[in-house]
């Protein structure tokens, strides 16, 4: 219900309004209830027909979106919400809610596309599986990356390592197909290991330096929206970095023993 605009325009037309009691006697507005002007809301938002109210805030880069959304939702539920009262995130807070699965389900994906195409260049069911063993060694060196540098787990931590297994693998590719050529010339497991070891060392480590150093920018980067991109940049940095540490280290090992 609303007032025709000849009554909107003051507060006395409005208490002068007469309203028609159960009793069916008209009675003015203004004996029967009294009125003053407070400040109201300017809209009003709705989302699936219920009535919301937004609200933002900033965080400082100790904290990250899932520390404050628990944070939220603990003082939301302290406050002894009444009925029908309930919290939702918004915002940055939401798309990481939502991309998360799916950026796990991208991480699953790849996961199987990296081995079938390992599978069908290498003629093997083994070696793929060898050489995805940089997958789990790049995680250990992202977890610790996280640790140190005190980084949140985000969605854009999750983009740099959805990036960091397409990279793992290459050196595994340039250390291992060495070894197949060396041994399809006939020479020994073990000769064609240490020979492989030597030769491959300055391109697997010079590959891994320039992937690193590239990166080295943005994690020291904290100006407008690159300080997000920090996550990302540890990760590849870790990753890669603690992967080539002990490529060398497992994959000659467990050729050996194959």
């Amino acid at each position: 219900m609303e007032f025709e605009d000849e009554y909107k325009n003051s507060l006395e037309k409005i208490l002068n309004i007469m309203i028609k009691t159960s009793t069916g006697q008209f009675v003015r507005l203004g004996d029967i209830a009294t009125m003053k002007e407070v400040e109201g809301a300017a809209s009003i938002e709705t989302y699936n027909g219920a009535q919301i109210v937004t609200v933002g805030a900033n965080m400082d880069k100790s904290k990250g979106l899932n520390d404050a959304a628990s944070f939220v939702n603990a003082s939301f539920q302290k406050t002894n919400p009444a009925a029908g009262y309930k919290i939702a995130p918004a915002g940055n807070a939401q798309s990481q809610k939502e991309m998360g699965g799916e950026i796990m389900n991208a991480l699953a994906l790849s996961i199987v596309l990296i081995y079938i195409v390992l599978a069908v260049q290498l003629e093997s069911f083994v070696l793929p599986l060898i050489m995805m063993l940089a997958l789990p060694l790049s995680m250990i060196g992202v977890i610790f990356g996280l640790a140190v540098t005190r980084i949140q787990l985000s969605m854009f931590v999750m983009i740099g390592i959805l990036m960091l297994f397409g990279m793992a693998v290459n050196n595994a590719i340039v250390l291992l197909d060495f070894v197949s050529g060396l041994r399809q010339k006939g020479m020994e497991i073990r000769e064609a290991l240490v020979e492989a070891a030597g030769s491959r060392l300055r391109p697997i480590l010079m590959t891994t330096l320039t992937t690193v150093l590239g990166w080295i920018p943005m994690v020291f980067s904290s100006k407008g929206s690159s300080g997000y991109y920090q996550g990302m940049a540890v990760a590849v940095m870790f990753g890669l970095s603690f992967c080539t540490l002990f490529d060398f280290i497992l994959y000659t090992s467990s050729l050996f023993n194959c």
